[in-house]
């Protein structure tokens, strides 16, 4: 899992306007089992907004399922 957050980490990172990337959850817990999400947060510069659009295509890529809704809103 580790090797596999890593990757998605380094791709979520080289978004535009992405300053870093935190694992949450229960994955950052120690708690996961093998039907467990993955809770990433992606930071920003406050006036400078990551590129939504880059980062919603990479969710629904990554998205085991592909689904286009697994990416919340800013600050949700």
């Amino acid at each position: 899992m580790r090797r596999l957050a890593g990757r998605v980490a380094r791709r979520i990172a080289a978004v535009e306007g992405v300053v870093g990337v935190t694992l949450g959850g229960s994955w950052a817990r120690g708690t996961a089992g093998s039907g467990s999400d993955v809770d990433l947060g992606v930071y920003y510069r406050g006036g400078r907004r990551p590129a939504i659009a880059a980062l919603r295509q990479l969710a629904a890529e990554l998205d085991d399922r592909h689904r286009e809704d697994v990416l919340t809103e800013l600050g949700g």
